[in-house]
């Protein structure tokens, strides 16, 4: 038996009953005034690059149904008016990057991973991609006008990070999963799960550039690195009953069962401990950012806010998305509680059960 295939055999089934603890929130979560309006013009206009990528009307719903772009309305609510449709349109486009290194085909074949790890690559050179790639097409459409607005070395390193997200995603993380400690699999999933990505954002959304700050000053780095972690680790808590539906073990909940011999109740458990003691380290970071010697300028005191606010935007966006909830989980909140693990379908499942016939 495979090391993979060891993880996966370890996965609950279907009908499992779990609980998961209530995690601590000590930030507030604010939602952008414009959230709604521009969540639903996005809806409309990026929902033909994913009918023409999946193929079927079905799967570009459900999709839809997990309002992605409302993550970036929660992550960055004082994000400028003119910043904020690029802003909420990046979260389709990088989540949607996933979904396709993600899809079975690509995994399964080195062809195919390598093509599209090409073409998604040569978007950050300005290259637009060939005929057929229609979520290649959507990353390059998106960038260009957050290129053309962004500071010239926070652009640099948006470019860097998701330069180095597409070589982690193209080397296929999950294949790697069975060696990793815990704190290796963070350090890759600081660029795997978009986090550095998402703090780089921060400085669009708001029109500043930390490069230097973030090279000096230790505790403004530790700031942004514990809430990167943040991101990560709730992210984990919320998503692994969708991922056992595709058996993708990428996940710290099964690093923590291996590494410390835990069953997986044993290890949502720890998992919530290890959530609750960062949320306390970010506002100790911060604290010490805001005595320190940056304390006093309004740069740093804004991106202190906005970073605090990716915390807590992100830990509220994984209870309500119908992402980790299932679609028929509309509407309302889930924090804490029993949980059964369902067979969740996944896009691209929904898409082959019900392909749209006009795509061919």
């Amino acid at each position: 038996m495979s090391q993979q295939s060891q993880t996966v055999s370890k996965m609950p089934k279907v009908g499992t009953k779990l609980n998961i603890p209530k995690i601590d929130l000590l930030l507030p979560v604010l939602w952008h005034p414009d959230n709604d309006v521009t969540e639903k013009q996005i809806n409309t206009i990026d929902r033909p690059y994913m009918v023409a990528y999946f193929g079927s009307e079905d799967a570009a719903s459900a999709y839809i149904a997990q309002r992605i772009p409302a993550y970036g309305g929660l992550c960055y609510p004082h994000a400028k008016k003119d910043r904020l449709f690029s802003m909420l349109r990046m979260m389709n486009a990088t989540t949607l990057m996933d979904e396709e290194f993600g899809n079975p085909e690509v995994q399964s074949s080195d062809v195919k991973c390598l093509e599209l790890r090409r073409h998604y690559l040569a978007v950050l050179d300005g290259v637009p991609p060939p005929p057929g790639f229609p979520l290649v097409r959507l990353l390059f459409e998106t960038l260009q006008p957050i290129m053309a607005h962004i500071q010239p070395r926070v652009g640099a390193r948006l470019v860097k990070i998701i330069r180095e997200q597409v070589e982690v995603l193209a080397a296929r993380l999950r294949r790697q999963i069975d060696t990793l400690t815990f704190e290796s699999y963070l350090e890759l999933r600081r660029i795997d799960v978009f986090g550095e990505w998402a703090t780089i954002l921060t400085e669009y959304a708001i029109d500043i550039d930390m490069t230097d700050e973030l090279e000096a000053d230790s505790a403004l780095k530790k700031m942004r690195n514990t809430v990167i972690d943040s991101v990560t680790l709730v992210n984990d808590l919320f998503s692994f009953r969708k991922e056992v539906q595709v058996q993708d073990p990428v996940n710290s909940l099964w690093v923590l069962m291996r590494q410390n011999k835990l069953d997986l109740q044993g290890a949502i458990n720890r998992l919530a401990q290890i959530i609750n003691e960062n949320a306390r380290q970010i506002v100790v970071a911060r604290d010490r950012v805001l005595a320190g010697k940056l304390g006093g300028r309004t740069d740093v005191r804004d991106y202190m806010v906005e970073l605090g606010h990716l915390a807590s935007g992100n830990a509220e966006f994984h209870t309500f998305s119908a992402r980790y909830h299932g679609l028929e989980f509309t509407g309302g909140r889930f924090t804490s509680g029993e949980v059964v693990i369902e067979a969740l379908p996944s896009l691209h499942e929904i898409a082959a059960a019900k392909p749209t016939s006009s795509q061919g």
